[in-house]
């Protein structure tokens, strides 16, 4: 993942438990994705939704993305897909001191570098998570 070690950024952004500190590496991970894609490409981003500690609110990760890192950025925002993916098919469910606590709702955040990729993908709709192989 852009020259970094996987477990560490995990341990950093685990750690953290600060949306700011996410939605910083966020934007430089954004910052460097833009020399990466085309300008003719999509950026596909899984973001699941998060709990605020503190008072329980749930929080829209993919909106918090876009509106405070990507945006100001100048990527395009194309379409956010919501899907409420079955807690049994989360990743989160392998975490042991937080397992079983994931919220419901995991979304993809759809961007583009130019303007004119800013039209509306066809097809998209919600994935039918048991018709994938990959969970049977």
């Amino acid at each position: 993942m852009l020259k970094q070690d996987p477990k560490r950024v995990d341990h950093i952004l685990v750690a953290t438990e600060s949306l700011q500190k996410y939605l910083a590496f966020m934007a430089q991970v954004l910052l460097h994705l833009a020399q990466a894609v085309r300008d003719d490409g999509y950026l596909c981003l899984m973001l699941g939704d998060v709990r605020e500690r503190e008072t329980g609110e749930t929080i829209n990760l993919a909106e918090h993305v876009w509106e405070r890192a990507a945006s100001p950025l100048g990527w395009h925002r194309v379409a956010v897909i919501a899907d409420h993916l079955p807690i049994q098919h989360k990743v989160s469910r392998i975490w042991k001191h937080s397992r079983g606590n994931a919220t419901k709702t995991d979304r993809i955040l759809i961007m583009s570098k130019s303007l004119n990729r800013r039209r509306k993908l066809p097809g998209l709709g919600p994935i039918r998570w048991s018709s994938c192989a990959a969970w049977e």
